[in-house]
Order: C-alpha cells, then structure tokens, then sequence
C-alpha cells in the first residue's frame, strides 16, 4: 500500500478501494477478484491481541510505510482523532508485500497449546480451498490458489495434508460439474470396500466373511457381472471402474431445464448460475479407525478433522463462503430412511468451487454468511441436489445389488434358483420329508423289537432253557424270523441313508433362513416406505366419503334456500347469484368426487363391462375441462385393430391411466414454464387390447427408464416414486401390464406408455 492507500483507505473505517474496483470488474496482477468491499476486517485484529503493527512495501517502490499502535489507546479515547497515529517511511530493499504484526496476545495459553493447532487448522482450511491447488477448469475457470503458510510455536501446520489423508479414506466419490451449456455431469466411484458391512453383531460378521469369499476373493468381477443385469444398472450407466483404485463409476447427465422445480428468469428461461465444480467423498468413521495407522496422522486426529469439516462447502475463488453446515438437508433426508449408506452431514466429506468470474449471479451476503435467495441460488441448489440424490441413489443400488446377489448365492447353494421355490415352502418341505422320515424310522424300530422279543420267547422254554424236543421246528421258525429281521434291518438302512441325506439338506437350512431373513427384511423395507402413502390413501378415502355428505347438505341448503327467496318474490339479485355459485361450484365438487369414488374401498371390487372407447371420451371431458385454464389439450384416437370392451374394475383402470396423465400434465407444465413447448398435447388411442398413452413433452428421462416401474423411483422434486408402481401392480392384478414402449420421440427418449388389457377384454367386441 502507498500513502493515500494508508490514509484514505486502510485508516478509514469502512473505506475501501476495492468496492470500487469490484464494481469495474478488475482483478489483481495474479488474476484474483477483489472480495470483501465493507473496511472493516482489520478491526479484527483487535480480538487476537492489543497492539497492530503494519509493514508495507508498494509495488514499483524502494520505500517501506510502518505504522503502529495499540488498541487500548483507542479504549481510553472519548473520539478517535484524539489518537495520534504516524506513518515512518524507510528505505528498504524487502520484496513488495504487506506484514501485520498482531503482539500482546490475547489469552496466551490457548495459543501455546495443542487445541491452537487444531483450531487454527480446522477454521483455516474451512476459509480457505484445503484440497490442493484451486486449478483453472475447463468449465470454471478461477483465480489462482491463494497460498497460506502457517506456523505455530516453530511447528508448520499442514492445512492440505489433513483433506488429502481424509480423502484416502473414501470408499465413494462424487465428481460434478455443471457445464457452460447447462449440462449437469454427476461420475461416481465405489470400492469394494464400500460394500463391506460395518457392524459388530454377528449377523455383520457372517456377512463380512461372505463378502471375502464372494465379492473379493475374485476382485468382484462375479459380483459385477450379476450388478450389470439389472434395469437400474442401465439407468444409473455402471461401469467398472476406470482406475484399479476403483470397483465401479457411474455417469449421470442432466440439462438444467429438465431438473424438476427449475426457476426461470423474466424471460421464460432457467436461471443459470454459471459453471461450476463440486467432488465429495462419502467415508465411514469406522474406516478411520481401520485406516488411520496407515497415515502420518493418528485416527484420532484425521476424526476430528472430519467431524470438524464434515459436509459440502462451498468456495469461491478459493475462499470459503460460510453457509448452513447441512444447506443440501442431506441430515433431513437421511431422517427418511435408514440406510447405513444414506449420505449423511458427517460422513461426506467434500466442496463446491465457484469463481467471480463465472457464478457473479450467485450474490453472497453482506457478512459472506450465505447467498441471497435469487432463482440463480435457488437453481444451484437444485442442481446439487440433484447430484446428491443421483450419489444416494447409486449407494442403495450397489448395496441392494450386493444383498440381492448374495441371496442368489444361497439360492443356487439351496437349489432355489430358476424355479418358483420360495425359501419359506422348500424349508417346510424339507422339514416334513424329515418328519416323514422320523415316523418311518420309528415304525421299524418297533418291528425290529417285536421280531426279537418273539424270538426270545421261541428260543427258550419256560424256564430259560432251551425245549432239544422241539428243535427242527424251533429251528424253521427262527429261520423266517432271521429272513424277515434281515428285511427289516436293510429297511432301517435305507431310512438311515434317506435321513442322513435329508439331515444333509437340513444343514442347508441355515442358508435357507438367511434367505428368508433377507425377505423379511426387504418386506420389512417396503412396508415402511408404504406406510405413508397407504396411511395418505385411508384419509384420502375417508375424506372423500365425509365430502359427498358435505356436498350433500350444502346442496340441499342452498336449495333451500333458493326456494325461500323465490317464496318471498325477493328482488335480491346478490343473493341470487350467490346461490347460483354455490350450486355450481357444489356440482363441480360433486363431478370430481364421482370420478373417485369407483377408486373407494367400497366400490373397489365391484367389476362391470367397460367399452373403452365411450371410458376414453368420458376421460377425455373431464381433463379438457381441468385444462380449461391451461395451454393444454387431449386428444383422442382409434387405432387399426379399433374399439373393444373389458370387464375389471372401474377406479383400478380409472387409477392408472389418471396416473399416467396426471404424470403428463405435471411434465406438460414444467416444459411449458421454461419455455421448451408453446402448447401440451396429449394422446389417448385406443387399439384392442391395448390403450396407449403419450404426450409431446420431451419424453421420459434416461436416467430412469429402465426402473420407472420399481418402486421409489421418481425425478419428482418430492415425488414418492410409487404411482407407476402401483399402477402396475393394479394391472398385473387383473392378468393386464403396462410398459414404457422402446419407441423414441424427436428428442431421442422414449415417450409412449401402453397398457396391454387383453386378460380382461370381454364378449363380443365393439
């Protein structure tokens, strides 16, 4: 700093040079943008100790200003130029930079102590960009890495070292970026060792020795091989990995526009919050304690650091911006379920990199204590969002994945697979042919004993004595006794064989409970994740049976009503169209829960013949006058094979092409917000046995259209996941399905649901 910078600026409390330069859009010799602009920082300095001293030489000059003071002579000041500060300048050959000497240390223990280290350590690297050098990106270009070298009591404190040994111990991780284009690029990576369970019970012992023998014994190709078959493997892009540090990558790719609660600017388009990049890594505590002895730094150390430094924080050109410790709610998600491999506020460990430079429309506070809440902030949110949810997603399937494949194993040890066997029916089964075998077993020990007590009583006299008189017969009848114990005996054997074989298959029932633990378990899953939407069902079912009641009576009092005022030949015309919107808003209520109540408990099983083409039309009335409001039109139409009739349930096909539409309509709208369609158009033909539905939207999103029906599945913002499944289910109920057509629009995504009603198509055809 010159002089005038001195003077006019650093002297000056809340005088700052840089709030103009900012405003110019400058930056400094080395590229970095000018941050702060409030003059007040070094008022700081005053908590650390009482007296400041300033060394500064400016650039370009063989000159040095020093200037010193102490903050108590302001304390004794009644007005602060009362305080008589000078500035000495020198001839120096020192390179050009600034020195502040902070002396007089306030509370001088801590600062001797080992906490000072770790405190320092931790809120530096929270301040500033801890994990290596902040390197320019393709997509993101920055300022270059502000260094900082810190040394307390002669011991140099390693700000980076600490995130880099953290970061070993990662078993996932998460790269993001968000493009120039728009484009969000979310890649995960998993080791085998993320699989591996982390628990103490037995249960997780048997698991862990399972996991060694089936998944690392051969470097989990087997296992990958069984991962890679499932529809969500296609939908999540699982790889394996591209590095032998690696088990498997995945890749997402999502547009801005198409990321569900999109803000928009004034002109109709996604608010961009400009390029930018993200990694976090997800890491167990219980991996420190494994891993720790293979650091420079104990376990303990590298645990607190994580715990100190847990979350996504965010930087922007290399300096920390403070926000909520959980501003992604992942501690709110993870609340939802519980999944060990949830992510969750203290194991994830990772950042966000913004820069001046390209993210200017993401406007931090006044304190740098959070952003303001533009559609730009609340766009980056649901960006990173996105990439967390795509990370949770990718855990649950590979843990899933794991479970799924080491109940296969049983299956195949047990002889379940490629057959309808269920664990509980062949565990019963073995269990009866043991019994079966008990019995038997029992049967012929008996005959063996009476075939020897009657040759007992045969060999002997009355006194015990063999009767020489009668010993040719004698002789003849233990003879066919001997015949008949040697049947009975070779008998036995072969029960003994068949229940030593039998026992044999028993052992196997060990692998047979796990498999029905495992079922238990996953129903146990299911139901709980059901709970909700099925208790949401029952209110919504009481609901609606309370609402016709209601409706009912405010219709009969507003005829009433009617009725009196036309009695008293009254003339008041406010009255009478008020009771004119009432009937009719009654009627409209009354039309909607029509259309609900085939879906009540009540009517639910009652089966009827239904001409699709006239159920189409009535459906295409209804949502034509819902869209009435709406940029929104449906269209129905016939295909080649024409008009048929089914037999089911009313509320079932009414549920799942409502589902279908309501679906529709919700993405209809999203488009038509950030501007991708002028007009929704949507589809209904009919074309015996089937009935397909489409819209010209942009068609379902890749991510998901292998598993759209799976339950759970959604790219809702707070969708449930379960509509599609349900719907499916409601179908293959009555000997129907219904599935996404390989078929792909414009946009290259498939688009085109069918629902296959041949198991109910009835009589003779339209």
């Amino acid at each position: 700093m010159n002089l005038e910078a001195i003077k006019r600026g650093w002297l000056v409390i809340s005088g700052s040079s840089k709030r103009k330069l900012k405003e110019e859009g400058r930056v400094t010799q080395l590229e970095r943008h000018y941050l702060g602009d409030k003059g007040l920082g070094r008022l700081s300095t005053q908590r650390l100790g009482n007296n400041l001293e300033l060394f500064t030489r400016p650039a370009g000059e063989k000159v040095e200003h020093r200037l010193g003071f102490s903050w108590q002579d302001f304390a004794r000041a009644d007005v602060l130029s009362q305080v008589e500060l000078s500035v000495v300048t020198v001839t120096t050959e020192r390179r050009p930079g600034t020195q502040l000497i902070v002396s007089e240390l306030r509370d001088r223990g801590f600062w001797g102590s080992q906490q000072a280290a770790e405190a320092i350590t931790v809120e530096l690297s929270k301040l500033i960009f801890p994990y290596g050098s902040w390197s320019p990106s393709n997509s993101a270009k920055g300022a270059q890495q502000f260094e900082v070298n810190v040394t307390l009591n002669g011991q140099q404190l390693d700000l980076i070292g600490f995130s880099k040994q953290a970061r070993r111990l990662a078993q996932a991780r998460y790269v993001v970026r968000f493009e120039p284009e728009g484009e969000l690029v979310v890649q995960g990576y998993a080791k085998l060792g993320f699989l591996r369970t982390k628990g103490t019970s037995k249960d997780s012992e048997r698991e862990r020795a399972d996991f060694d023998v089936l998944v690392e014994a051969d470097g989990g190709q087997r296992f990958f091989e069984f991962l890679r078959q499932k529809k969500a493997s296609k939908d999540l892009e699982l790889a394996r990995g591209d590095t032998s540090e690696w088990f498997v990558q995945t890749t997402l790719r999502k547009n801005l526009d198409a990321v569900d609660k999109v803000r928009t600017t004034e002109d109709q388009l996604p608010a961009n919050p400009g390029p930018f990049e993200s990694e976090f890594d997800v890491i167990f505590y219980t991996d420190v304690d494994s891993d720790g002895a293979e650091s420079d730094l104990s376990s303990q150390e590298l645990d607190k650091y994580i715990k100190a430094m847990a979350g996504i924080r965010i930087y922007r050109d290399g300096f920390g911006i403070r926000v909520d410790e959980d501003w992604l709610g992942l501690g709110k998600a993870f609340t939802k379920g519980s999944s060990y491999y949830a992510l969750r506020p203290r194991n994830v460990l990772g950042y966000v990199k913004l820069s001046v430079a390209h993210n200017s429309l993401l406007r931090e506070l006044t304190n740098r204590e959070g952003f303001e809440r533009t559609p730009h902030y609340e766009n980056f949110v649901l960006l990173m969002e996105e990439a967390v949810k795509r990370a949770s997603l990718v855990n649950e399937h590979l843990r899933r994945g794991w479970r799924e494949f080491r109940e296969h194993i049983r299956r195949e040890e047990t002889g379940l697979n490629n057959s309808a066997k269920r664990p509980s029916g062949e565990l019963r089964k073995r269990l009866n042919s043991v019994k079966k075998v008990k019995v038997d077993l029992e049967s012929s020990r008996r005959k063996i004993a009476e075939e020897l007590t009657q040759v007992k009583t045969r060999t002997s006299s009355g006194d015990g004595q063999i009767a020489l008189f009668d010993a040719e017969t004698r002789l003849q009848q233990l003879e066919a006794q001997e015949t008949r114990l040697l049947k009975l005996v070779d008998q036995a054997q072969e029960l003994v064989a068949t229940a030593s074989r039998q026992l044999g298959e028993i052992d196997d029932g060990e692998a047979l409970l796990e498999l029905l633990e495992r079922e238990n378990e996953v129903l146990k899953e299911q139901a709980a994740l059901m709970y909700e939407t099925v208790s949401l069902g029952i209110s919504a079912e009481a609901l609606s049976h309370e609402l016709f009641n209601i409706t009912d009576r405010i219709h009969g009092a507003s005829k009433d009503y009617e009725k009196h005022l036309n009695r008293s030949k009254s003339t008041d015309t406010t009255a009478f169209s008020f009771v004119n919107t009432v009937l009719i808003q009654v009627n409209a209520l009354r039309k909607q829960l029509t259309r609900i109540e085939p879906s009540l408990r009540y009517v639910r099983e009652q089966r009827e013949e239904i001409p699709l083409g006239k159920f189409l039309a009535e459906t295409t009335e209804y949502f034509t006058q819902r869209f009435d409001q709406k940029p929104i039109r449906i269209a129905l139409s016939q295909g080649s094979h024409g008009d048929f009739a089914v037999r089911m349930n009313r509320g079932k096909l009414l549920q799942v092409v409502d589902n279908l539409l309501l679906n529709s309509e919700y993405w209809i709208e999203h488009w038509l917000r950030v501007g991708r369609l002028a007009e929704g158009v949507m589809n209904l033909r009919v074309d015996a046995p089937a009935l397909q539905v489409w819209d010209n939207g942009l068609g379902i999103d890749p991510s998901v259209e292998e598993s759209l029906f799976e339950p759970f599945v959604t790219t809702k913002q707070a969708g449930r996941g379960l509509g599609l499944y349900i719907a499916n289910q409601l179908m293959l109920s009555d000997g129907c399905s219904i599935r996404l057509l390989p078929e792909r629009n414009k946009f290259e995504r498939r688009y085109k649901f069918e629902i296959d009603l041949s198991g109910t198509m009835y009589g003779k055809q339209p």
